[in-house]
């Protein structure tokens, strides 16, 4: 059931109500605008729905309330279906107000965008087994006691596991068990394994007859017989005759006589070269790589058709395109050469020996201040002189003393009268722990820059050897 909504529907009783009366009187006049609560502006004569209303009996103050689904109007006599959405059904006064109140109940039957997108209310990841699959929805089919109920729109399963066989589906709407329905593909045929794919979608219609659900993508249809499978390779076209001339093909009797085996890998054609011409390739296959270019060869074994260039001459009839790039007939040496770009003089197959280019080197050693250095030090110790030098010295005189005896003597100088001899004698000289200084001062060095590298110019390389192509 829907619920029917109006502007501005409010009243009074028109006499005094019990708590179990189903039928309510309202002022004369009103029952009406409240008939009008049943109607809809919006119809389909092949969809028609039962309405229902929501109306809340309260007293003058609106300190309690009562909501109540009111189901049909006769006058001013509205019959209603008593204590609805958590309220208790009491009695009422003369002139105690009934309306059209919005309610939480009539607030649910909105649906919103996120309900309608997410498919809330008809789509669902699919209970049961593989072959019996649930799905429970909410609906209000069944508000007020209502049996009725009409499923036109798809349901959107999402199996949780694939199926091995034929299947059915147990519907659950509004907490009522509506069935349990076979679901069948075209022609009303039973499902086959792997029709529902786990997590994949199952579009299912409910029949007219509400006796079975079409499902509209089982994936047997185009992964079964209807379509070509691409793992048969077209061994399940049936008419494979027909199939071959409407594409305009030979069978292999046919292609035989006509056409080139594969397996053959070109052998049985039967002028070669002149197949190879017809399809310009003769040229196209000597600019590949021209007869008489260095082919760098990474083995001792040549291969057959080539010759490797070690400066031999070759047979300038026998190989008229090699003899165009070496007409002296002579195939050049290149054995521990390296290729080098002509220009600068230089002209093509121009020999150049080895050689450094020309460079200059610079050498110095740093002049070095070893300043004033001290030698170490020697003892020499006390060390004698060589002897002689004897000598005798004389001096003075005397004279007795004014009393004339010997004890009484006063010297006078000169005369000689004494003399004292010195006899010859040496000297020691020291001479004790010293040191010498050196004076080296700032000098220079002669030095001598040694020979380093190859014997032959070279860089870093792999030896191949060079072959050319006789042709």
């Amino acid at each position: 059931m829907i619920i029917g909504f109006g502007n501005n529907v409010v009243s009074s009783l028109a006499a005094d109500i019990t708590a179990s009366q189903t039928t309510i009187q309202v002022i004369p006049g009103a029952g009406a605008m409240f008939a009008n609560l049943l109607t809809s502006d919006y119809s389909n004569s092949s969809n028609p729905l039962k309405t229902y209303a929501k109306i809340t009996l309260t007293d003058a103050k609106e300190t309690v309330f009562e909501v109540c689904h009111l189901t049909a109007v006769n006058n001013d006599m509205l019959t209603v279906i008593r204590g609805q959405e958590g309220t208790t059904a009491k009695g009422w006064s003369l002139n105690d107000v009934i309306a059209n109140f919005a309610t939480r109940g009539s607030e649910n039957q909105f649906v919103q965008i996120e309900e309608l997108q997410s498919g809330h209310y008809v789509a669902g990841v699919a209970g049961g087994t593989e072959n019996n699959l649930t799905l429970e929805l909410p609906a209000t089919y069944f508000v007020n006691g209502g049996v009725d109920w009409t499923l036109r729109t798809p349901l959107v399963v999402i199996p949780a596991l694939n199926n091995t066989g034929a299947s059915t589906l147990q519907l659950t709407m509004g907490g009522r068990v509506l069935g349990i329905f076979p679901l069948y593909k075209g022609n009303k045929s039973e499902l086959s394994a792997s029709d529902i794919i786990k997590d994949i979608p199952v579009l299912c219609v409910l029949d007219n007859t509400k006796t079975y659900f079409s499902v509209l993508n089982p994936l047997e249809i185009y992964l079964g017989s209807r379509y070509l499978q691409k793992d048969q390779n077209l061994s399940d076209v049936p008419d494979k005759a027909k199939g071959r001339s409407s594409l305009e093909v030979y069978s292999k009797t046919e292609s035989d006589e006509n056409y080139m085996a594969k397996s053959q890998n070109g052998a049985d054609i039967p002028d070669k070269p002149l197949f190879v011409k017809n399809l310009g390739l003769a040229e196209t296959i000597q600019n590949l790589y021209p007869v008489g270019a260095p082919v760098p060869w990474p083995s001792d074994t040549i291969p057959a058709g080539y010759a490797p260039m070690q400066g031999q001459m070759f047979d300038k009839s026998a190989y008229p395109l090699l003899a165009i790039a070496y007409p002296s007939g002579v195939i050049p040496d290149l054995r521990r050469l390296v290729i080098k770009g002509a220009g600068n003089g230089r002209s093509p197959l121009s020999y150049e020996a080895d050689g450094n280019k020309r460079h200059a080197h610079t050498g110095r050693a740093q002049d070095t201040d070893l300043g004033t250095k001290s030698t170490s030090s020697f003892d020499y110790g006390t060390k004698s002189s060589s002897s002689g030098g004897g000598h005798v010295h004389e001096f003075g005189s005397y004279v007795n003393s004014y009393w004339g005896d010997s004890n009484h003597t006063s010297f006078l100088t000169g005369g000689g009268a004494w003399t004292k001899a010195a006899g010859d004698h040496t000297h020691t000289t020291w001479i004790g722990p010293h040191g010498h200084t050196m004076y080296i001062g700032p000098h220079g060095h002669l030095v001598i820059v040694d020979p380093d590298g190859n014997e032959e110019v070279t860089v870093k390389n792999i030896a191949f050897n060079y072959i050319v192509r006789l042709a």
